[in-house]
């Protein structure tokens, strides 16, 4: 979707390990901690929490490893999961409630568990309101209807690095639709869709109209010393 006020969630993402203890799964199982049930408990606990989370919050995730002989009990397994907020101020408590759905699944199967964060953090788009104006009169100057700049909508969706940058200093990072394309994101629809000749006119026109917006910006020395204020303010 072609929209100026394109926003984006905050999110964390972390690895788990569970190590428990390795045994024959038919001769001793006795003697094993399942690091695979581990996994399971907390996945479990997970989908309960999620119901008593507020809309926008988003919680996900994949078992990357869960054992690797159906005769042993699994010693190890590994998850990668992630948590998502309208912004980033509410990233902390949200990935505190998770994590201890992890901690409860180790103290419940009697293994240990491990908790290591994979990327920094991503905070929400804050755009700047007179670029994100300038940017929707020049896309719409190369013929694409774009709805007027209004309230930014709080997490929608996905999630940017672009968001850091939006805290530090004045920027924008608008949505720009692919016409005709029905498939969202991450489907192998779009994935066709992408690499279509429509694909390619959406690219050019975003680039269009980001160069005319950097013009705009280069030419009002008013409007760049307010920039610069910002950035350093």
């Amino acid at each position: 979707m072609t929209d100026p006020r394109g926003s984006s969630n905050a999110v964390g993402r972390f690895e788990v390990t569970f190590t428990g203890r390795a045994s024959h799964a038919a001769a001793a199982p006795e003697g094993g901690l399942n690091a695979a049930d581990a996994a399971v408990v907390a996945q479990v606990a997970v989908g309960q929490l999620r119901q008593q989370l507020r809309d926008g919050y988003r919680v996900s995730g994949i078992v990357r490893l869960g054992g690797e002989r159906t005769n042993i009990i699994p010693e190890r397994s590994v998850l990668e999961y992630e948590v998502r907020t309208p912004t980033g101020e509410e990233l902390t408590d949200l990935r505190e409630r998770v994590l201890n759905c992890f901690r409860g699944a180790a103290l419940a199967t009697g293994t240990t568990v491990a908790v290591r964060q994979i990327q920094p953090d991503y905070l929400d788009l804050r755009h700047d309101p007179a670029l994100m104006t300038s940017y929707a009169r020049n896309l719409r100057a190369t013929g694409r209807e774009v709805p007027e700049p209004g309230p930014v909508p709080q997490g929608t969706g996905g999630s940017t690095d672009m968001g850091n940058v939006t805290h530090a200093l004045p920027a924008i990072h608008p949505g720009l639709g692919v016409l005709g394309a029905r498939g969202m994101p991450h489907t192998r629809q779009f994935a066709e869709e992408t690499a279509s000749p429509a694909a390619d006119d959406a690219v050019l026109d975003g680039a269009l109209a980001m160069a005319w917006t950097g013009l705009d910006l280069a030419s009002d020395a008013e409007w760049r010393a307010r920039c610069v204020t910002a950035r350093h303010g």
